[in-house]
């Protein structure tokens, strides 16, 4: 039996993060396409860690508010990933969210992320 993206947890993820992307005309001259940032990501395996590998590449490319949103998912699904909450510490930091920022940083601190 098929199932439908949406019946999965990644497919609702996938289906929330989708909705909240805006159009990224500037990809365009990058070696990387909108689509191949922005590809959904795989409803098998480790879908935490495929989360948080896309919030790591939106974030190199400045698409902070669309990382965020990768590694909430990511937390959601693992909120004892110290990697995860680093990430959007990162990006909240980046897009000028200071004091979340922070509390993002501390989380990783206290699940035993060094530095």
């Amino acid at each position: 039996m098929k199932r439908s993206m949406g019946s999965t947890i990644a497919g609702k993820i996938n289906s929330k993060l989708l909705r909240g992307m805006s159009e990224r005309s500037r990809l365009n001259n990058t070696w990387r396409t909108q689509s191949e940032i922005y590809a959904p990501v795989p409803e098998k395996g480790n879908i935490a860690d495929s989360w948080l590998k896309k919030g790591y590449e939106l974030g190199r490319y400045r698409f902070y508010e669309d990382a965020i949103r990768c590694f909430n998912a990511a937390i959601e699904l693992n909120s004892q990933d110290p990697l995860a909450w680093k990430g959007k510490g990162l990006a909240l930091e980046a897009s000028g969210k200071s004091s979340e920022a922070d509390a993002a940083f501390a989380k990783a601190r206290a699940l035993g992320l060094m530095a």
